[in-house]
């Protein structure tokens, strides 16, 4: 199977979702408002300059270069609706071709993706990448609303959510870069078992996310996600911490009856 030759070609262990992740997707475009909204005043606490247009794209100003940016608000979070492009650390573009880092972004490998975000900003850890899937239906059906609606091969997605992943592909521990058209595959912060990283895979044939294990030299695609104290302002706090209240209550009448 594509999976198989997938982790073949990477030496990364993948393992695929369960039943048990699947939530009630978001599939309607009312449904999108939910989760997508502007937040300009979160991001206005940092060094990066907030760009406003006619269109009311949200996106800002990597100060470091002067890149800018697409970003988007997915339940309580602000992401990067974009793969990073800065020139720092240790990088590549797929095939050496500098119009796919312009394109796909940077495949950067593990000791720079993890401290190559601009300020105010970080690589997401493993738990960060689980709560955005349960804004968006859970692992077995993200893909759909995150993926990009071109680009691949086939099994695009609705990009529902406006994050836009693009099937970037990656670079392989022999140097060789494979599987742009196929697959997307994002650095964690999120250490594991014997100096490997916790991944994240999207691929052509299916709409569910995997998550795996990879070595540090591989170079893959980064996406940074906000820092918590800049997003969660009072208002979100009092929002979330009404959704935890009224989940507990939910499940104290689930036992009662």
């Amino acid at each position: 199977s594509y999976l198989i030759v997938m982790m073949l070609s990477f030496a990364v262990a993948f393992v695929g979702c369960s039943s048990n992740d699947e939530k009630s997707p978001n599939e309607t475009e009312n449904n999108k408002k939910q989760f997508v909204g502007n937040e300009e005043s979160v991001l206005n606490n940092s060094n990066i300059q907030v760009v406003n247009d006619a269109s009311e794209d949200m996106s800002f100003v990597d100060p470091r270069d002067g890149q800018s940016y697409k970003y988007a608000k997915i339940g309580f979070q602000l992401w990067m609706a974009e793969n990073l492009k800065t020139k720092k650390g240790q990088w590549n573009c797929y095939n050496g071709n500098p119009g796919n880092c312009e394109k796909y972004g940077m495949l950067y490998d593990w000791n720079t993706a993890n401290n190559v975000c601009p300020e105010g900003w970080h690589l997401p850890k493993s738990q960060e990448w689980d709560e955005l899937f349960t804004y968006v239906g859970g692992r077995n059906k993200a893909g759909a609303a995150l993926k990009s609606k071109e680009d691949w091969i086939n099994g695009a997605g609705s990009n529902m959510a406006d994050f836009s992943v693009l099937p970037a592909g990656a670079m392989n521990d022999k140097k060789i870069f494979v599987n742009r058209g196929y697959s997307a595959f994002f650095w964690s912060s999120t250490e594991s078992k014997r100096e490997m990283v916790e991944i994240i895979g999207f691929n052509h044939e299916n709409q569910f996310v995997s998550v795996g294990q990879s070595a540090k030299y591989f170079r893959f695609s980064v996406r940074c996600v906000k820092d918590r104290d800049g997003v969660e302002n009072k208002k979100m706090k009092e929002e979330r911490n009404n959704d935890v209240i009224e989940n507990k209550e939910e499940s104290s009448n689930d036992l009662k009856t």
